[in-house]
C-alpha cells in the first residue's frame, strides 16, 4: 500500500520514530445503544500500546431519540525510539440506534459516523468515515449489569507530513464491554485492531470511567 510509504515518511519526520500514529479516531468507549434524550455523560480514557500513551476526555449529549453525539480531545504521548513525540487529539461523532433487543432484535445496532484529527510537530492526521456498533446488555451477579460490544469503522485517512500528503483507508475494530458501577456511573474497557495496515497492525487496550450529569 502507498500508505506504508508515507507513514514511513511520517516516522522519519518525528524524530527517526520506528512506528507511526495511528491512523483512528479515538475509541468507541459506548455500547451501541444511545443516551436516553437530554442525556449528557462525561468520561475520561487512557490508551495505552508498546509505543503510545493516551488520554482523552469525552462528553456525550442526546437531544433527539435514539440518537446522541460526542465529542472528544485529548493528547497522544509516543514513544519515537530516543524523542517522544506529544500529539493534540480532537474528534467528534455520531450514533442512531438502528435496531433494538428491547424491540425483538438479537442485538442493538448503532450506525453512525466520526471525524478525529491529531497532530503533533510535523505531521497532521485527518480520519472520517462510518461506523457500527453492536452490542447486547447482560446481567452478572444478579443485578450487577455489563453489556459487551464489538464495533467496526471505515475510514478515510489523509496523512500530512510537510514534506508528503497521502491518502488512504482503515478499518479499526473495537472489541470490549460496559460495566454499569452504580446509579450514572459507568466503566468501559476496550481492545482496538487496525485492520488495513500493512505497516503498523497496531493493538491497543483503552480503558475509563464516565458518569452522567
Amino acid at each position: 500500500m502507498r500508505r506504508c510509504i508515507v507513514i514511513a515518511a511520517a516516522a522519519l519526520a518525528l524524530a527517526g520514530s520506528s512506528e507511526p500514529v495511528a491512523a483512528q479516531v479515538f475509541g468507541q468507549f459506548n455500547a451501541a445503544r444511545p443516551l436516553p434524550m437530554n442525556g449528557h455523560e462525561f468520561g475520561g480514557y487512557v490508551e495505552f500500546s508498546e509505543i503510545l500513551l493516551g488520554f482523552v476526555g469525552q462528553l456525550r449529549l442526546s437531544f433527539h431519540p435514539g440518537v446522541d453525539f460526542g465529542f472528544q480531545g485529548g493528547l497522544g504521548r509516543y514513544d519515537s525510539g530516543g524523542s517522544d513525540v506529544t500529539t493534540a487529539r480532537l474528534g467528534t461523532d455520531f450514533k442512531y440506534l438502528a435496531a433494538s433487543a428491547e424491540q425483538g432484535a438479537a442485538v442493538d445496532v448503532g450506525v453512525g459516523a466520526a471525524i478525529g484529527l491529531e497532530s503533533g510537530d510535523g505531521l497532521s492526521l485527518l480520519s472520517l468515515g462510518p461506523s457500527l456498533v453492536v452490542s447486547r446488555p447482560a446481567a452478572a451477579g444478579g443485578s450487577q449489569r455489563f453489556t459487551p460490544y464489538a464495533s467496526l469503522a471505515l475510514l478515510f485517512s489523509r496523512v500530512d507530513t510537510g514534506a508528503v500528503e497521502e491518502n488512504d483507508f482503515s478499518a479499526p475494530l473495537r472489541i470490549g464491554t460496559e460495566i454499569d458501577m452504580g446509579p450514572g456511573l459507568r466503566a468501559s474497557a476496550e481492545l482496538r485492531l487496525l485492520i488495513g495496515d500493512t505497516f503498523q497492525d497496531g493493538v491497543s487496550f483503552a480503558t475509563g470511567i464516565r458518569t452522567s450529569f
